[in-house]
């Protein structure tokens, strides 16, 4: 039960591992504007691997804090168009379709510092093009992750507060990267036959 190769074991580590991705990503989020590269540094990481969680996740926030700064801004219109938009307007059914919409844009919004992340020296407006792939090709499988996770907030923060503050970031990440790895490897596999050919 308690052995190293053991369920409970593995389950504790990966806990820890989200933990401690949480907590960097928390600090280097600090100054807004490194929000992106943050985030983008978390991802590198998110999965539990060999070697040094820090020296890996500072390596990448180096790397891509100026490149995270588009994904950034979109980030920014994305929360206005949010908050600006009167939803008292609208009809019920029209409502839902806000909901969807909002949630496609969340999606999007993460998938772009996902190929930021996997794909390297990507141009932006490719960036944001498979970004907009991605979430398309994987909105059937993510489309629940932030319905799941506010409904944890609302109701269980009661009871599970500082485990969801503990892992507020990157428990939701780590279950949409696990949930789009496919999808990933299908978009690194297009490009990589792409610049074969180029």
């Amino acid at each position: 039960m308690f052995s190293l190769e053991g369920k409970l074991y593995r389950g504790l580590a990966v806990l820890w591992h989200l933990i401690y991705v949480n907590v960097l990503v928390m600090i280097f989020s600090l100054p807004i504007i490194t929000i992106g590269a943050a985030l983008t540094a978390g991802i590198n990481v998110i999965e539990p691997s060999g070697g040094n969680i820090f020296y890996r996740f500072f390596e990448s926030f180096k790397k891509n804090w100026l490149v995270s700064l588009p994904i950034l801004v979109i980030n920014f219109i994305s929360v206005y168009f949010y908050f600006m938009f009167d939803m008292t307007m609208l009809e019920t059914p029209l409502k839902m379709l806000y909901y969807v919409f909002i949630i496609f844009l969340l999606n999007f919004n993460v998938n772009c510092y996902v190929i930021l992340s996997k794909v390297q020296n990507i141009k932006i407006f490719d960036m944001f093009r498979y970004g907009f792939m991605l979430t398309v090709i994987s909105i059937a499988k993510t489309i629940w992750i932030p319905v799941v996770w506010v409904l944890l907030v609302l109701y269980a923060y009661p009871y599970l507060g500082l485990i969801l503050n503990l892992m507020l970031v990157s428990l939701p990440l780590y279950v949409h990267i696990k949930m789009n790895l496919k999808e990933v490897k299908i978009i690194k596999d297009y490009l990589s036959n792409i610049g074969k050919e180029g």
